[in-house]
């Protein structure tokens, strides 16, 4: 049971969007947002994206407030309009800030392999891991863990990184 379906269903009452309503607008059926919304099941990473996406082409100020909750802070702005897949997000600012795998996997109490494969994008993240990703890099490095979720958030192609100096 995970804070994004909680999170969701905050939005979907707070904006009066229906399940069935999103669930058209992100081309999946309503019982996926159902047992989102019920917290049967959390949606993974990507489909973070998509529900962003998704609330974005009927309520941009929602979506813009979805993500805000799940972050708790405000990240979100009027000027994001796509996401970028956590797994590349977190390689390449592991890569800028020079953080291992194996001392990430340790500030989050995790196994390195788990590490291992978001960075290698064989396996995605979940919604609430992204959190506990940035949770990690803010205990080695908040400016890292402020700029994962600038370049997971990132609008462009090309995700680049702020200049860390």
């Amino acid at each position: 049971m995970g804070k994004a379906g909680t999170v969701l269903k905050q939005v979907l009452e707070a904006y009066g969007i229906s399940q069935n309503k999103l669930a058209v607008a992100m081309g999946i059926g309503r019982s996926s947002i159902n047992r989102w919304v019920n917290e049967n099941r959390d949606p993974g990473g990507d489909a973070i994206l998509e529900i962003r996406k998704g609330l974005n082409t009927i309520n941009p100020v929602a979506a813009e407030e979805f993500i805000g909750l799940y972050l708790d802070e405000s990240f979100a702005s009027g000027t994001i309009e796509t996401m970028r897949k956590a797994g590349k997000s977190l390689r390449q600012v592991l890569e800028a800030y020079n953080i291992s795998q194996n001392k990430l996997a340790i500030a989050m109490g995790i196994g390195r392999s788990t590490i291992h494969h978001w960075v290698n994008e064989s396996r995605d993240p979940g919604g609430d891991a992204i959190l506990e990703i940035r949770k990690g890099l803010n205990k080695i490095n908040p400016a890292a863990a402020e700029e994962f979720i600038r370049v997971y958030l990132d609008e462009s192609d090309e995700g680049e990184l702020v200049d860390q100096e």
